[in-house]
């Protein structure tokens, strides 16, 4: 739905991914973060964690500012899509949420192609 695109609320991002079902995804993420070794661990950095939902919607209407303190969870533009976002490490498969306005976007911009 592109109701999704309007939430400004991490809580509220969070109801959306339990009820999709999702939230064994986020799990996965969360217990997966740990530091990489070598000298990064020194200097208060370098931290590694696994990617997890990529969310596709149409315009960001205040959706990525309520998905960024999710570990893993990425929020981009129908316009901004790339072949990093949507197959990390080379991996074909990441599992992504489209909003019905990035379908509409997404199809109305492949007349043009």
């Amino acid at each position: 739905d592109s109701s999704l695109e309007a939430m400004k609320k991490t809580s509220e991002i969070e109801k959306v991914f339990q009820t999709l079902g999702l939230s064994q995804d986020l799990q996965r993420a969360s217990e997966g973060r740990r530091m990489r070794s070598g000298r990064a661990r020194l200097r208060k950095g370098g931290y590694r964690t696994p990617k997890s939902i990529l969310v596709v919607v149409g315009q960001d209407k205040g959706v990525w500012r309520a998905a960024r303190n999710i570990p893993g969870v990425d929020v981009a533009t129908v316009d901004k899509l790339s072949a990093d976002l949507l197959a990390p490490g080379g991996q074909a498969a990441r599992l992504t949420v489209w909003t019905q306005d990035a379908v509409q976007k997404m199809s109305a911009d492949s007349l043009y192609m």
